[in-house]
C-alpha cells in the first residue's frame, strides 16, 4: 500500500506518538502506542489472512476476463465471509465504537495499515461493509485522506460497479 507521506504529513497527522523526543513518554502516549502496536499485530495475524489470498484470486480472475464469483468456491466464500464478520466485530468493538479512528480520536499509522487491507475487499465489492456502520463510517473518513485516490489508481481498476 502506498502511503501519501508528503507535504509535512507528520505535522498534520501524528501517525505515532512522538513525544519520545521531548522527554519520557507520558502514560497516555504509552497507552496509545500499545493500541497502535496491538492493531498492527492484529492486522498481520488476522486481517491479512482474510484478504491476501482472496484479493489475489479476484485480481487474477478479472485479468483473465473471468467472473469474479468463480475465483472462490462456495465453501471458500463462506469461510472468507465469516473471517470478515469476525474482523468487523473486532474493529467495531475494539476501537471504532468508541473512537473515530482505530487507535483513538486521531488517525495513526494503524489506520493507514488496516485500511490498505480493507480497501482491497471494499473496492472489489466482496463484503457488505454497510452492514457495519462504525467500520463503514471509518472507511468514508479514510477516503478523505489527502491523495487517497491517486495512490489507489491501480486498485481502482479492479473495483466493482458499486464503488
Amino acid at each position: 500500500c502506498a502511503l501519501p507521506i508528503s507535504n509535512n504529513w507528520g505535522d498534520v497527522y501524528p501517525m505515532y506518538p512522538m513525544d519520545l523526543f521531548k522527554g519520557p513518554l507520558s502514560h497516555a502516549a504509552l497507552q496509545q502506542r500499545a493500541r497502535i502496536q496491538q492493531w498492527l499485530l492484529w492486522k498481520e495475524s488476522s486481517l491479512r489472512f482474510a484478504t491476501v489470498e482472496v484479493f489475489r484470486r479476484v485480481v487474477a480472475a478479472k485479468m483473465q476476463g473471468k467472473d469474479v464469483a468463480s475465483a472462490l468456491s462456495e465453501e471458500e466464500q463462506k469461510t472468507v465471509q465469516q473471517k470478515w464478520k469476525d474482523a468487523m466485530l473486532t474493529m467495531t468493538y475494539g476501537g471504532l465504537k468508541q473512537h473515530a479512528f482505530i487507535a483513538g480520536d486521531t488517525m495513526t499509522i494503524a489506520d493507514l495499515v488496516l485500511y490498505c487491507e480493507i480497501d482491497q475487499i471494499y473496492y472489489a465489492g466482496l463484503f457488505d461493509f454497510k452492514a457495519w456502520p462504525e467500520v463503514y463510517a471509518w472507511i468514508e473518513r479514510m477516503q478523505q485522506v489527502p491523495e487517497h485516490d491517486s495512490v489507489r489508481s491501480t486498485l481502482f481498476k479492479y473495483r466493482s460497479e458499486e464503488h
